[in-house]
């Protein structure tokens, strides 16, 4: 509800009725634009030199000039061209797999976490429940801040450094899913305190957020979103059977957290082997 309130005052239809675009910026968007309209109705839209450009608060734009950018609800008199989804050449990309069998085995251990680990605090740290608040958030905290931080190393690591893009993506996402499956080990089998738990996982948490990459936006940056919708709905199967199994498991092994973390662990190693089998950092569906 909060993100909408900031989005319907300063969410735009177009880059230039938006105030905090830069110069730069909107030039190269209006010089990469999409053609939307089919050819028998050919229309570029000629967006002038770049000294005609202006990013004054004033950036109205003609209505005509807005259907061929971002129609706003209206219906324009010429056909629109409609491109058609690669389907079939999406789903042969063995690197579109890696991303959505990825987030399969991801989203299991991240949803158990998110819906069991004030309880295993409550049960098995024996954390006061006053203060559950306070250990549940620090993690997320923590993959919070990594991860805003970690986009910038990964591209420097890229642009700076000339490392690899799919080296940089790899070695991304072998530090955060090793990092939090042995971080869910350590805090079964060696953590004494409750304080010692919640510095295991809250570190653990810190790696995790390092295997967050844009690896969709590598292979097919112009289907990105779709691809990333299609891992979504993959991950969202093992978020509705592992949360509900979790709770089996403990109910028939007498609170054994031990199973459930050791299965979130194994299932996060085989997400990430499969990313680093098959990951691409190239563009192949363009």
């Amino acid at each position: 509800f909060i993100w909408t309130i900031f989005w319907y005052f300063y969410g735009k239809s177009d880059p230039r009725d938006y105030s905090g675009i830069s110069k730069e910026e909107l030039d190269w968007i209006l010089e990469n634009k999409l053609t939307v309209y089919s050819e028998e109705n050919f229309s570029h839209f000629q967006s002038g030199s770049s000294e005609n450009i202006a990013t004054s608060d004033d950036n109205s734009v003609p209505e005509d000039e807005n259907d061929v950018l971002l129609p706003k609800n209206k219906i324009s008199s010429k056909p629109r061209y409609i491109q058609k989804i690669p389907w079939k050449l999406i789903f042969s990309c063995r690197e579109v797999w890696a991303i959505m069998i990825s987030q399969f085995f991801n989203s299991w251990g991240y949803f158990i976490l998110l819906n069991w680990l004030p309880i295993f605090y409550y049960e098995y740290l024996h954390v006061d429940i006053n203060l559950i608040g306070y250990y549940t958030t620090l993690p997320y905290f923590s993959y919070i801040v990594i991860g805003s931080i970690v986009g910038y190393i990964c591209d420097y690591a890229i642009h700076q450094l000339n490392i690899r893009v799919l080296t940089v993506r790899r070695s991304a996402n072998i530090i955060g899913t090793f990092g939090i499956s042995t971080s869910l080990l350590l805090v079964t089998y060696f953590a004494k305190t409750s304080l010692e738990g919640l510095l295991i996982i809250t570190i653990g948490f810190a790696l995790y957020s390092i295997q967050i990459s844009s690896v969709n936006m590598d292979i097919a940056p112009k289907y990105a979103g779709l691809i990333y919708a299609l891992g979504n709905t993959c991950g969202m199967v093992p978020a509705f059977f592992g949360v509900a199994l979790t709770g089996w498991i403990l109910e028939v092994t007498n609170n054994n957290w031990g199973i459930i973390w050791i299965i979130c662990s194994l299932y996060y190693i085989l997400g990430s082997l499969f990313f680093i089998s098959w990951a691409g950092g190239e563009v192949i569906i363009d």
